[in-house]
């Protein structure tokens, strides 16, 4: 019985992390640290937004709703991976990113740090 329901257990857990309902432990040290430098999101408690982590080749993305007096608010938080500070212009993207929102191209920026964590 006892490995049946650790197995049922597992199952559950597996299956909430790859829904999105839970983030393992590094990706939300990495989503705390991200959330703290975006003042929007730091003057939230954490029991105010829901995240889940997105798909991402170079970076780390989340999916982060908020719980706000207005209602729910969806935004895209993005942390750059390991070492992309080496082969990827952040001020050049962010003049982009930028440029593609006033153009109605592009999500709107609202927050871009000079690390490269972006929100959407």
């Amino acid at each position: 019985f006892a490995v049946q329901a650790l197995r049922s257990a597992l199952h559950c857990i597996a299956r909430s992390l790859l829904e999105g309902r839970m983030l393992s432990a590094a990706d939300e040290a990495c989503f705390s640290a991200a959330a703290a430098a975006v003042p929007l999101l730091a003057s939230l408690s954490r029991e105010q937004l829901s995240v889940a982590r997105l798909g991402g080749l170079t970076n780390i993305v989340f999916r982060v709703e908020a719980r706000v007096a207005g209602g729910l608010q969806r935004y895209c938080l993005r942390c750059p991976g390991p070492g992309t500070e080496s082969y990827i212009d952040r001020a050049a993207e962010r003049a982009n990113a930028e440029a593609a929102s006033r153009a109605g191209v592009g999500p709107a920026v609202l927050s871009f740090s000079d690390e490269g964590v972006l929100l959407m």
